[in-house]
């Protein structure tokens, strides 16, 4: 696999695009110099300031410090359409655009009740350094919902009346979906859950659980419909992109070692070709991503097409979504990497930054207008 950081300063500048420009004591507002627009960067914590965040261009290596005020004190369950999507301890949810700085709030996820559970808080999951952090996910004798991944069916910017929400959530993973404005969500009725990956494709919510079912969500009747049966037993964890054709699955799979730490050792690839409006066929095995690329983990997961500046196509970009080890007192966010489907090589993206963080783990930002 080549190089990941052989693009030229000559070839950056071709591509740059003015985003805003942020000091290096992050005492100026958030403006920066950013290169590749609409391509994903990884957003990673700044080990040395609690308000910000380091953007890095897995291109080039190229990294810019971002001032991020408005994250303090929020963890990120989702980036889509370039807008972050927070939630505080209160199970408020706040999209916020890093571009526009605009911010939308939606309905706290604690109405819906049924599956509240035990939030994560940092004095049971890091007991060890209690005293040193203090506590951002709990409050006294409270119980949360784990809200696994958000995402957004469009970029809020083009229309708040127009953007729906869909959220996993709770320790069963169900799915709930709400509108930006509702004072409320709904929960879509299923008896089947522990969904993992949602994606908004072809103007429907599709999710795909452990197990590779793949269901349609209706909005309209709060009813999901089984798109395709659960086809597998074997993956760690299953992600859900659109394509031109139809939907893209990705199995990923993660060996964990006896001290519990872990790795991405490889992923497999199926197609799941659109029929016509209601109907899709079967799982398909495929062996390459057409010359695109896959970004994975907390974000929005996306296919794009390999720039003409890097020659890194038929990959998977990933990143550390095992919120499980944070629940677990076990650390997290350092499982980052990319996997090349020629070669079934997988390549660690770790020496790009030290240290895991409470406060955020590394997750793909895609920049829109």
């Amino acid at each position: 696999m080549e190089n990941l950081y052989n693009v030229s300063i000559e070839e950056m500048s071709e591509h740059q695009e003015t985003w805003f420009e942020a000091s290096e004591n992050f005492l100026s507002p958030f403006t920066t110099v950013l290169t590749f627009k609409n391509s994903p960067w990884l957003m990673l914590p700044d080990l040395t300031n609690k308000f910000g965040r380091t953007l890095v261009n897995v291109f080039s290596g190229k990294q810019k410090h971002v001032f991020l005020p408005e994250s303090h004190g929020k963890r990120c369950c989702g980036t889509s359409h370039g807008w972050l999507i927070m939630v505080d301890s209160s199970l408020v949810i706040t999209l916020y655009n890093p571009l526009t700085r605009a911010e939308l709030q939606l309905p706290p996820l604690s109405c819906c009740n049924d599956e509240l559970r035990p939030g994560i808080t940092l004095q049971s999951v890091f007991e060890p350094f209690k005293s040193s952090i203090t506590s951002i996910f709990c409050r006294n004798n409270a119980k949360e919902t784990n809200i696994h991944k958000v995402v957004l069916s469009s970029n809020p910017a083009n229309g708040h009346d127009e953007c729906i929400v869909m959220a996993i959530y709770g320790k069963l993973r169900k799915l709930a979906f709400c509108k930006v404005g509702d004072k409320t969500w709904t929960v879509t009725e299923h008896e089947k859950n522990f969904y993992e990956d949602i994606i908004y494709h072809s103007n429907n919510f599709f999710a795909v659980d452990e197990y590779g079912r793949v269901v349609r969500c209706d909005l309209a009747s709060s009813m999901v419909t089984q798109v395709t049966p659960p086809w597998t037993f074997k993956g760690d964890k299953m992600y859900l992109a659109g394509t031109s054709r139809g939907l893209l699955l990705a199995t990923r799979f993660i060996e964990t070692k006896p001290d519990s730490t872990y790795r991405t050792k490889r992923f497999t690839i199926y197609q799941l070709n659109q029929i016509d409006d209601e109907t899709y066929g079967q799982c398909e095995r495929v062996g390459d991503l057409g010359n695109q690329m896959l970004f994975v983990g907390q974000n929005h997961s996306v296919l794009i097409p390999v720039p003409r500046f890097s020659a890194q196509g038929d990959c998977i970009y990933f990143t550390d979504d095992h919120l499980n080890q944070h629940q677990n007192g076990l650390g997290g966010g350092h499982d980052v990497g990319v996997f090349d489907l020629k070669d079934n090589n997988c390549i660690e993206l770790q020496p790009l930054w030290q240290g895991n963080s409470v406060w955020s783990t590394p997750t793909w930002v895609m920049l829109e207008s």
